[in-house]
């Protein structure tokens, strides 16, 4: 992560949300402060968090899975507008 940078990978998730404990490593429930789309599923980071607290709400998609509800359906099929919230 860059110190000189409050949002290293400009995905919209600050750094100290993003690697809570600061070890510059991705642990369990954090996100990549490197990789805009932690779990590769076409939806930043950021937009998943909507409201870009570091927690996963009741009516987010997960940055951290790209099956959220572990449908077998993936985020960016079920988040059609992309907008970090289900829609389908």
């Amino acid at each position: 992560l860059d110190p000189k940078l409050a949002d290293t990978d400009n995905d919209g998730l600050r750094d100290d949300l993003e690697d809570k404990n600061k070890n510059g490593n991705v642990d369990s429930g954090e996100t990549s402060g490197l990789k805009p789309d932690t779990d590769d599923d076409g939806i930043s980071d950021g937009i998943e968090d909507f409201n870009r607290n570091g927690n996963k709400d009741s009516t987010e998609c997960d940055p951290r899975s790209d099956d959220t509800d572990g449908d077998q359906i993936k985020d960016d099929k079920e988040d059609l507008n992309k907008n970090g919230q289900f829609n389908a």
